[in-house]
């Protein structure tokens, strides 16, 4: 599946009066920059009051029924994603008149939205008469939303881009954000590609008015992991939260869904929601890895009801990507602004992207529940021992293929995770569980992809679904407990049927060729190498041309090496992103 972000969210406020028809023009600058992304037309919906405003830059044809912007004579709303959840705070209200009865609740309780939406979520709401914003994202923070200012004006938005062009930023990397990136593969905590922004911590609540701007985080988050209650109990409501996102897809979006279907645990829980919620779908299976797909067919034979089921056939040999690497990188960059993991590479990444159709569930997140950090009992007995081994199995992480980030790169992403387990201890938690913690609210968060395909759907990032796995005991995720729980309960002839495990020797039916194996990117890329730049500052140079040289003459150098050369090419192509972008708001 394909990933795409639709609408461009922003919002702004502004120390004194913009200019007459200021906010217009540069929304139109936005729109015209990510219009490169698809093949479809984008408008402009945006409302302002006096020294702040709200904006969508979306689909003009969206196939999502929620509107991503509405407005009366009292409010303005956008949101960045389909709030799924808005339930919760509105009660029963009909699909088109939900966006306005969100926007009133939350005038009455801004903190509403991070304690009762699921992630990811974004929301702009003006207050049309006062001339006063808010600004709030769900508990998690996985959501994108990233903020800037400059001129004495403040934005916000999901795409980092969007603020340099809406503000007319000189743009600059960040060091330090990108040194943390060559230590962990993805940018830590509040760390944004582009100096000077932030991405907004979970459970965010900005509120700008003319009187000036308030801050805080609600906590919702610690809430729900502390620990608590009857784990049936809690099953029951992350159950019900999963039948309510599946459900909910009907409403949202036309057509059948598209539910990724493998013979594992995660994307067998989000199918038995599906399919126990009645939700139109479709299931889809590959089979490049040998008996995974007859896994899958038999969950489908044995489900109750008839279920289209696709399996996909992959061609035996080597698959190289038809653009080349350069071009995927500038598409890289353009479609996610440097927030998207180096490994994104290896894919086609093809632009511009195709009108978006259906809604799509997929297994993300399901590690909440089964351990991401620990796999087995002798990994959990390690953390169990001893409270310093939890920053260091985190670090070790970091560091288990191989030390290729400069020494200070390390320091700093110890630093951020230290920070994030503090968090955690307030939040109550302690041991391993903190591993949990650092998943949920980091790994999870800010790398998964939730937050890059606007229309994913996932029944993992639920209130109910979050609080059920916290009150797992550790031995618990390593036997699925969870899992297994939601899945007899949603379709109990699946309860029973053991999750694939793929053979140790393993030969899949296709073999991705390394960046090393592929003549026109090698060369690109040792072109690179031999400039040196930017990226020798977050990388060790004479280490990474050493693995380079011995891979590329066939030698038994780690193939692990791979993503350090990604993170290379992704950190040297980044600088020419942020001149197209400074080009952009400049226009």
């Amino acid at each position: 599946m394909g990933e795409n972000i639709d609408p461009t969210w922003l919002c702004f406020r502004a120390e004194t009066d913009p200019n007459e028809g200021w906010f217009g023009d540069r929304l139109e600058r936005v729109r015209r920059h990510y219009a490169q992304l698809v093949d479809y037309p984008l408008e402009i919906e945006s409302a302002q009051s006096g020294r702040a405003g709200v904006a969508a830059i979306g689909d003009a044809e969206p196939s999502c029924r929620w509107p991503h912007f509405a407005q009366d004579e009292r409010h303005a709303i956008a949101t960045a994603y389909a709030p799924t959840g808005w339930e919760r705070i509105t009660g029963s209200q009909a699909l088109a008149e939900a966006p306005l009865a969100l926007a009133r609740s939350l005038s009455d309780d801004a903190d509403a939205a991070s304690r009762n939406l699921n992630a990811p979520a974004a929301i702009g709401l003006l207050d049309l008469g006062a001339g006063r914003l808010l600004v709030a994202n769900d508990a998690l923070g996985a959501a994108r939303a990233y903020e800037a200012e400059a001129g004495g004006i403040r934005a916000w938005s999901n795409r980092p881009g969007a603020l340099v062009v809406f503000l007319g930023l000189d743009a600059r990397a960040d060091a330090r954000a990108w040194r943390i990136l060559a230590a962990a593969s993805w940018f830590l905590g509040d760390t944004a590609p582009i100096e000077g922004m932030r991405r907004l911590p979970g459970g965010t609540v900005i509120q700008a008015g003319p009187d000036g701007i308030d801050e805080h985080t609600t906590g919702a988050l610690a809430g729900w992991v502390a620990p608590r209650g009857d784990l049936s109990e809690l099953t029951g409501l992350a159950t019900d939260d999963a039948l309510a996102q599946a459900k909910g897809a009907a409403d949202l979006w036309p057509g059948e869904a598209k539910v990724d279907l493998s013979g594992g645990r995660d994307s067998r829980l989000a199918a038995a929601a599906v399919i126990a919620a009645g939700t139109p779908a479709r299931f889809l299976t590959s089979d490049a890895t040998p008996g995974e797909a007859d896994v899958a067919r038999a969950l489908i034979a044995a489900a109750p009801g008839e279920h289209q089921h696709d399996v996909s056939k992959t061609q035996a040999g080597s698959a190289t990507p038809s653009t080349e690497l350069l071009e995927r990188a500038a598409n890289l960059h353009l479609l996610h602004d440097g927030v998207r993991h180096p490994q994104k590479l290896r894919g086609k990444m093809t632009l511009p992207r195709p009108r978006p159709r259906n809604a799509t569930f997929s297994g993300h997140g399901g590690e909440i529940a089964h351990g991401f950090f620990y796999k087995n009992e002798s990994q959990l007995k390690k953390v169990s021992r001893r409270s310093k081994r939890v920053p260091e199995r985190i670090m070790r992480f970091f560091t288990k293929d191989h030390e290729a980030a400069r020494p200070e790169a390390y320091e700093e992403a110890a630093t951020v995770v230290g920070q994030a387990l503090d968090a955690g201890r307030a939040a109550g938690l302690d041991g391993p569980v903190l591993l949990d913690w650092f998943y949920l609210t980091d790994r999870f968060a800010h790398r998964s992809g939730l937050a890059t395909d606007s229309e994913r759907i996932s029944v993992f990032a639920t209130p109910g679904f979050i609080r059920a796995s916290f009150a797992l005991e550790p031995e618990d995720r390593l036997t699925d407990r969870l899992h297994l729980e939601m899945i007899g309960r949603l379709v109990p002839a699946w309860k029973d049927q053991p999750f694939f495990e793929a053979p140790k020797a393993k030969t899949p039916s296709i073999r991705r060729d390394r960046l090393w194996e592929i003549e026109r990117d090698a060369d690109v890329f040792e072109e690179i190498l031999a400039a040196e730049g930017a990226w020798t500052e977050i990388y060790r140079a004479d280490e990474a041309k050493d693995a380079w040289r011995e891979l590329r003459a066939g030698g038994d150098g780690s193939a692990k090496w791979e993503a350090v050369f990604e993170g290379i090419v992704y950190r040297h192509t980044f600088d020419e992103h942020l001149s197209r972008l400074v080009a952009a708001g400049r226009d």
